[in-house]
């Protein structure tokens, strides 16, 4: 089995596949994925992706180019993902 320990399957390059892109890799030996959640946006996409895919973990976090944008609300909601992640 293989782990796929940094992915973007959120991103708009998947909107259209992104579900046949997930079948193709588990077709592949690809039996774990991690997401990955640089920003806010990105953040909440990823934990809906491990809340619909149980092969799939989700690293959430806020870029360094990012952290200009992130206020207090963010650290909200950055925390209730954290705390209820499925």
């Amino acid at each position: 089995m293989f782990f796929d320990t940094h992915a973007h399957l959120d991103d708009e390059r998947f909107a259209n596949d992104r579900e046949l892109v997930i079948e193709r890799a588990r077709e592949a030996g690809v039996g774990l994925i991690m997401n990955i959640g640089y920003d806010v946006r990105h953040a909440q996409n990823t934990v809906l992706l491990t809340r619909e895919y149980e092969h799939i973990y989700g690293s959430v976090g806020v870029h360094p180019h990012e952290a200009k944008h992130f206020d207090e609300k963010d650290l909200k909601s950055f925390t209730g993902w954290l705390l209820s992640p499925r």
